[in-house]
């Protein structure tokens, strides 16, 4: 959460709970569409769109994750809001007692079950949860996410950085 505070630092603008929901909503859009005729290394993997099928839509599981990552980025710009940095061990009891309970098969859910409880959960601490069986559901590693994470704030914040000294 430190690095997603520090990108937010970066960020031009400001945001409030209003806009990090669409946000979140936009991202879970993408990320549906993305999925709609599956996943390249795993066709089964969303392929929602079953009246319209060509090979070549498949997405690359590099491209998906990283729409998962966008949503990362506003539901942890959220917990930071919420006052959850301030509390990491808390947060990390509470992943820990999730990820215990996740391994159950009554509680997995399925993509859209998921995603739809991303976009409608009033906290954002309910929304990570969500975020994490979409995580698992989707086939990647807590190593993917946190490879992954690292490229993308480097990426926003080098990004950011050209914008702010194009505008000076």
């Amino acid at each position: 959460m430190v690095a997603q505070r520090e990108l937010n630092k970066q960020a031009m603008g400001t945001h409030n709970k209003e806009k990090l929901e669409l946000a979140i909503i936009a991202e879970c859009g993408e990320l549906v569409q993305e999925l709609k005729f599956g996943v390249r290394d795993d066709p089964e993997i969303g392929a929602w769109c079953w009246w319209k099928r060509e090979d070549t839509s498949w997405s690359d599981r590099e491209f998906v994750l990283g729409e998962v990552i966008d949503i990362l980025h506003f539901v942890l710009t959220g917990l930071i809001d919420e006052g959850w940095l301030e509390k990491p061990s808390h947060v990390i009891r509470l992943l820990e007692a999730h990820l215990d309970i996740s391994k159950s098969k009554s509680y997995l859910r399925t993509i859209p079950e998921t995603v739809t409880d991303i976009i409608s959960s009033q906290r954002f601490f309910e929304k990570l949860i969500a975020w994490l069986r979409l995580v698992y559901l989707l086939g990647y590693t807590i190593k993917d996410v946190d490879d992954f994470f690292g490229q993308s704030v480097e990426k926003n914040l080098t990004r950011w950085g050209e914008q702010s000294d194009a505008s000076e």
